[in-house]
């Protein structure tokens, strides 16, 4: 059973318990799952869903409940109740290779190449044929959204101009071995390194980038050593670079960087 917290009827008196009731009566007939999407936009939904868990579990329903949203941000900060011990966390990463392949009936060739040349937002794949048109929408209808609705407005951020300039480097060194220290010394507006650090984990938790930490079996070494950049859809590389995405024949260190960028998705 699906249901949307944005959707015309949830703004409806008993939209929350008319869900419940119809959830329940399936669940009594065999294992049934929920999907709450976009639950964030439930007022005081984490609390509600907490009674309505205790109360399946006291009834032995075999009733599977997922809450998803539309920003990682917006579901973690939306509540002030925890839900502690009720939950698993999904994680929904960006589309891989062989999802743009099954869905636009591309080869696997084509799907990795465009993959790490545009990225696999799925809203963007029908606009790539029009350069202008396709980086318009990646910066207008993804970017700017992430950082400004949701990184910017729900997380800790006291210097937003700070905050793009940590992004705009990082998407301007996919897969590169980059210091905090090195980080700082490229920013126009100097921030402590704990700021830095700081803002580069609110950029992970909005799927943007990723600080990546070396591999090692000794702790000391992993927090010690510079991490590597990694930004988490090659969609962010082409529509932040002034030249757009690298051609494999007349940029080949380019494109390789960007391939070693996009890899955990081919």
């Amino acid at each position: 059973m699906y249901t949307a917290g944005d959707e015309p009827g949830a703004a409806l008196p008993g939209f929350w318990e008319r869900c419940w009731t119809e959830a329940e009566a399936r669940a009594q007939a065999g294992t049934a799952v929920l999907l709450l999407d976009e639950i964030h936009h439930l007022p005081d939904w984490a609390a509600r869903l907490k009674g309505q868990w205790d109360r399946l579990r006291r009834r032995r329903l075999p009733l599977h409940v997922v809450a998803t949203g539309s920003s990682a941000l917006r579901v973690a900060t939306g509540s002030r109740e925890s839900l502690a011990g009720r939950f698993e966390r999904m994680t929904l990463s960006h589309w891989p290779a062989a999802a743009l392949a099954s869905t636009f009936h591309l080869s696997e060739h084509d799907a990795a190449l465009s993959l790490v040349q545009f990225g696999s937002y799925p809203g963007a794949m029908e606009l790539s044929g029009d350069r202008a048109r396709w980086r318009a929408y990646v910066s207008d209808a993804i970017i700017e959204p992430a950082i400004r609705r949701d990184v910017l407005s729900l997380a800790a951020v006291r210097r937003a101009a700070l905050l793009r300039q940590v992004f705009a480097i990082a998407t301007a060194s996919p897969a590169q071995i980059v210091s905090l220290q090195k980080l700082q010394g490229q920013l126009q507006d100097k921030g402590a390194l704990e700021t830095v650090a700081h803002y580069l984990a609110m950029l992970q938790e909005g799927y943007l980038v990723s600080p990546l930490e070396r591999f090692s079996t000794r702790a000391h070494r992993r927090r010690s050593a510079p991490p590597k950049l990694v930004t988490l859809n090659n969609a962010l590389l082409s529509a932040m670079h002034p030249d757009g995405p690298p051609d494999p024949a007349k940029q080949p260190p380019r494109f390789g960087a960007w391939v070693e960028n996009a890899y955990p998705s081919l």
